[in-house]
């Protein structure tokens, strides 16, 4: 009986140490894990961030990277809500948003705009995005 409660117990600390690393490594993907500590290694005189050597980070953020957003077809309540969904819209002015990171919301943004139109009865919505850049630098998210 001590044995069965012993290896209960060590299953759910496992599974929980996987579920902590699987977010330490979601976060740290995203730019929001900083190094807290203070040692004197190379390693971290090269980088603040303790996951970056290890996943090749190379993906820094950009302070004048500028975005607009329009959503066409939508008025009104509707399109007050898509913007609401949207994680492109909440980052955009994100001092840590990067190409990749914008890239990455923009790809959210269809099912980000059907989620927020199904409290108008909109269950089956087609939505068509585009993400581009244009010449003054400005990247035009639709």
């Amino acid at each position: 009986m001590y044995l069965k409660i012993f290896f209960i117990s060590s299953l759910q600390i496992l599974a929980q140490s996987i579920a902590l690393l699987s977010m330490m490594l979601f976060l740290s993907q995203l730019g929001y894990a900083e190094n807290t500590s203070e040692t004197n290694s190379e390693e971290n005189k090269e980088s603040k961030k303790p996951f970056d050597k290890l996943f090749n980070k190379t993906d820094k953020p950009s302070p004048s990277l500028n975005v607009a957003i329009t959503i066409d077809g939508l008025e009104g309540g509707q399109k007050k809500n898509a913007l609401v969904y949207l994680e492109i819209e909440k980052n955009k002015e994100s001092p840590k948003l990067t190409e990749k990171k914008l890239k990455i919301f923009h790809s959210r943004a269809e099912e980000d705009i059907q989620l927020a139109l199904q409290p108008f009865g909109f269950y089956q919505v087609i939505v068509e995005s585009s993400l581009t850049q244009d010449t003054s630098g400005v990247w035009q998210a639709r």
